[in-house]
């Protein structure tokens, strides 16, 4: 959400040290092919407005694009994080989101630096709320969230996000930091996965399909060359070869994992992996089993302030197939997960239009009558009905011939 704080255009003290512009400088003038070549004019183009948020080694800031005459948001890097690393990081993020053109990722119009030297990046202005902001409405029940948000909802918004993580893989790239606070939800319910800070290409491609697909440039590519930056992402949701820095098992199946974390949180209310530290997180993540959650439907209630009532579920229980949905997405074992994204997007796809999904085998077949009843309830009804008229048609009819003998 936005703070009350407004920025002005030449007061942003966000300079980077002299020795990153320095570099800055020599690649625009020479053109090299550095990564690091850059050139905008900012000028009195744009108009800064409200900070709405910062975190990382970015600030992102609502301004006006007097040009074009329509708002947007403007991210720019942070003077006290302004490390080479930080830069790479920044510009890294601005060239892949910039390629990546889907519904569900946030355009990106500009790269640039302004006349202060501050490197900055333009995109889409998206006013809304992510979905970790929805899902703790619904866990302290805010009646506004529960009602706008009800598990039908949620899950059409957990299949775009699939869906832009899906068309991010066919282009090589995986995002490696999928959490509910980088998933963007407009008030006219368009959805953005944002924040590709921490992505990066696939190594030479080997999950590429037969299909011919279009790669992102060279230039984006970073490897990651020290010992402590090998561990990326956020712990309660990154994949368990995330958390030990595996990098030669972290790709496209992390960002299914993390897709599983998210749908663990869209039905329990709750991270797969809780703790008081970044270090208790990445412990419990990889030393104990992820809670299933079926479970909590049985513990909704009581003193703990921790046992919350899943009020945005059918009967405030998580369904069965979801459960089963979230588990294999979840599965520490990579052979044993969805494979690709969408598989998972099969799956839940087939769930809501009914039907038993190919994670929840053990389905029985009353589970399976159910779901038929279910997925046929207007229909049933209709059948009903015509019945009902038809007998009650007959019985007046019979009581007329009995009536004139």
């Amino acid at each position: 959400m936005a703070q009350e704080e407004s920025v002005e255009n030449q007061s942003m003290a966000t300079q980077l040290p002299e020795e990153l512009l320095a570099k800055l400088r020599e690649a625009n003038e020479s053109n090299a092919d550095s990564g690091f070549n850059i050139a905008s004019n900012f000028s009195d183009r744009y108009e800064l407005g409200l900070v709405l948020g910062e975190g990382g080694a970015g600030r992102v800031i609502a301004a006006y694009d007097k040009n074009v005459r329509r708002r947007v948001a403007i991210k720019f890097i942070r003077s006290d994080k302004a490390s080479e690393i930080a830069l790479r990081y920044f510009l890294k993020e601005a060239k892949i989101t910039g390629q990546l053109q889907h519904p569900h990722i946030i355009p990106l119009y500009e790269l640039g630096m302004t006349e202060n030297e501050e490197i900055y990046y333009v995109m889409k202005l998206v006013q809304g709320v992510t979905l970790d902001e929805i899902l703790e409405g619904i866990r302290i029940g805010d009646k506004d969230m529960i009602e706008r948000f009800p598990l039908p909802s949620l899950m059409k918004i957990f299949r775009r996000v699939c869906e832009a993580v899906s068309y991010a893989h066919a282009k090589g790239v995986v995002h490696l930091d999928l959490k509910p606070d980088n998933i963007l939800v407009g008030y006219l319910g368009d959805v953005q996965v944002t924040d590709w800070g921490l992505a990066r290409l696939r190594r030479g491609m080997e999950d590429m399909s037969e299909l011919e697909l279009v790669d992102i440039d060279e230039d984006v590519d970073f490897i990651i060359d020290s010992e402590k930056e090998k561990v990326i992402g956020t712990p309660a949701f990154m994949s368990p070869e995330q958390a030990i820095g595996n990098s030669d098992l972290v790709g496209t199946r992390s960002d299914v994992y993390a897709l599983g974390g998210i749908l663990y949180k869209i039905l329990t209310l709750r991270a797969p992996a809780n703790g008081k530290t970044t270090t208790a997180v990445l412990r419990r993540k990889l030393n104990e089993k992820i809670k299933h959650p079926l479970l909590y439907s049985e513990e909704a209630v009581g003193d703990n302030p921790d046992n919350v009532k899943l009020i945005h579920l059918p009967n405030c229980r998580v369904p069965r197939s979801l459960a089963a949905i979230c588990m294999k997405a979840l599965d520490e074992k990579l052979i044993e997960r969805y494979q690709k994204v969408g598989d998972l997007m099969r799956d839940v796809e087939v769930y809501m239009a009914g039907y038993i999904p190919d994670a929840d085998k053990g389905a029985g077949l009353n589970r399976h009558f159910s779901q038929f009843i279910y997925r046929n309830q207007k229909s049933i009804v209709l059948v009903l009905i015509s019945i009902f008229a038809v007998l009650t048609s007959i019985i007046i009819l019979l009581l007329l011939i009995q009536y004139t003998k």
